[in-house]
């Protein structure tokens, strides 16, 4: 099956099983996921999609989306790869019938920054190769027809909040603007912003520190087994899945606020090129639930699996190998967490600039 091929059929099965009532939340979201990162990068509007919605079966229908697919290059693209990846994973997991007939197949060989290939691969001739900074799991079996395929696990690289890039553009405009605030003060609309800011915040706050959980731990302390197994087991159940839907609710709350009380006050302040970054921000912020919920549920998977992975080595009296393990996910998480770390900074400081105009 060719790639656009493959990205129709996968959203022809999210859209069929997503609206089933016994549907998994699970299949849910990685569905509305993969159609936002497709209607937001390649589809001129969201009818082509919406129209395999309503009718799924419908060549005609999908024949249009192919099409307009193909044209944007939907198919050269590596994160709509890993997303595609994730969705069948997903799919996989809860509706297995459905995405039985899905299999990956590359010409000339393929580069893989990143992505999870969970049913047939094959690879017509030329190399597969897997860069340092990306990775890709195969859990079925690799026809290359005489190539090779080489690679590590690096899932987490895959892991992208697309938000963060508005963000920092939002910090800049915001930046740039602290004097036209100060001459014209408005109390609540300062004290929205700083509400916002401290939102936006706490939304990849709780990234971070999910990730901490799992890089903290050391094992060089015998009387706290206990606790680091605890750790573990808490990250290898679901409970990550239920502590990470928090950030849900900041997306709403942001949006609400901005609309409410932000919006007017800043369109008769800034100028109309100004405005548009800004506004172009919160519409990402706003509709980040499918962003974050796609984060949310790769962090999940990839937590869950190395806990797994190091719970196995403690049981197994390999306290050595636990720790190699967690040092190799610091490294593998240190790109991610940096830029997290640098937003989370960036709203702070400008959060605290407002603030000190409030008379």
């Amino acid at each position: 099956m060719d790639p656009i091929s493959a990205i129709v059929a996968a959203l022809v099965a999210g859209a069929t099983e997503a609206v089933r009532p016994t549907a998994a939340q699970a299949v849910k979201d990685a569905y509305n996921a993969f159609k936002a990162l497709i209607v937001r990068k390649f589809a001129k509007s969201s009818t082509p999609i919406q129209g395999v919605e309503e009718k799924p079966t419908s060549e005609a229908r999908q024949g249009a989306l192919k099409e307009e697919l193909t044209e944007a290059g939907a198919d050269r693209d590596a994160e709509v790869s890993s997303a595609l990846q994730n969705l069948v994973a997903t799919l996989r997991q809860h509706a297995p019938q459905s995405v039985a007939h899905l299999t990956a197949t590359v010409s000339g060989g393929l580069n893989v920054q990143g992505g999870t290939f969970q049913g047939p691969v094959s690879i017509a001739g030329g190399n597969t190769t897997i860069q340092s900074g990306g990775g890709a799991v195969v859990q079925a079996a690799v026809s290359t027809g005489g190539g090779a395929f080489i690679g590590r696990d690096q899932v987490i690289n895959n892991i992208t909040l697309h938000s963060v890039d508005q963000v920092q553009d939002l910090a800049a405009v915001l930046k740039a603007s602290i004097g036209q605030f100060a001459s014209n003060l408005e109390p609540d609309a300062l004290d929205a912003m700083a509400v916002v800011l401290d939102e936006i915040s706490k939304l990849y706050q709780l990234i971070d520190s999910e990730l901490t959980r799992y890089l903290s731990l050391s094992f060089d302390d015998p009387q706290q087994v206990t606790r680091d197994r605890a750790v573990l087991l808490s990250l290898d159940g679901g409970q990550i899945s239920a502590r990470a839907r928090e950030g849900r609710g900041h997306c709403e709350k942001i949006s609400r606020i901005y609309r409410s009380r932000l919006q007017p006050w800043l369109q008769a302040r800034l100028a109309p090129d100004a405005m548009s970054r800004v506004e172009q921000a919160f519409g990402v912020l706003a509709s980040s639930d499918a962003d974050m919920s796609y984060a949310i549920h790769l962090l999940a998977q990839w937590l869950s699996q190395k806990a797994s992975q190091t719970l196995a080595l403690m049981d197994a009296g390999d306290i050595a190998g636990a720790r190699r393990m967690v040092k190799d996910a610091r490294l593998d998480c240190q790109s991610m967490r940096q830029k997290l770390a640098s937003t989370i900074s960036t709203m702070r400081d400008i959060q605290a600039q407002l603030l000190s105009l409030a008379p």
